[in-house]
């Protein structure tokens, strides 16, 4: 019979440690340390930040139309630039200063429409530019690893090159400290 139980999941140096406390007779258990996903610069865990459309602007989007502002990773549609030319941009607030590891994009949900090229700031300071890796359209995300963290709290991601037309979904990879700790509390093993 399962039996409810906890994990104390925390990061120690390049490992993480998962503990299992069972209710059976107070035994704990060590299971084996695992990899996580790390960055080799310092070692930190990388997580996902895929903020509200709250957090979001744009310089621009198709008609005026709300629906053509949707970039969130898991929105309905994209957000569609207002003209053709290169240059048009979204901006992704942070609410406060993060280190920044990367961006994550994906093309137009439905639509044959993506970025090829972006150049990426973080507080107006130039990251870097970059390919996608789309060469065609799919619901893959693709993530883009800067060379070096920057810290900063607005990311703008500039679009350079697309297929079709200017539409784009994306988030931001973000450093986790190292001497982060999970408490994850659960039903049955």
């Amino acid at each position: 019979m399962p039996s409810p139980f906890a994990i104390s999941i925390s990061v120690s140096d390049k490992w993480v440690y998962i503990i299992e406390k069972t209710a059976l007779n107070g035994i704990y258990r060590c299971k084996q340390p695992c990899r996580p996903e790390l960055d080799s610069e310092s070692e930190a865990l990388i997580g996902k930040f895929d903020p509200p459309e709250s957090m979001r602007s744009y310089s621009s989007y198709w008609g005026n139309r709300d629906d053509h502002r949707q970039s969130t990773l898991t929105s309905t549609l994209a957000w569609c630039a207002g003209s053709g030319r290169a240059g048009e941009w979204l901006k992704i607030d942070l609410g406060s200063v993060k280190t920044v590891a990367g961006i994550v994009v994906k093309s137009r949900h439905n639509g044959n429409q993506f970025a090829t090229k972006v150049k990426v700031y973080v507080d107006d300071k130039f990251v870097g530019e970059y390919y996608t890796g789309n060469a065609q359209y799919n619901e893959d995300e693709r993530e883009i690893r800067f060379p070096e963290s920057i810290k900063g709290r607005i990311v703008k991601i500039e679009i350079r090159e697309w297929h079709a037309y200017l539409s784009m979904r994306a988030a931001v990879l973000l450093k986790r400290d190292a001497a982060t700790h999970w408490e994850v509390v659960g039903g049955g093993v």
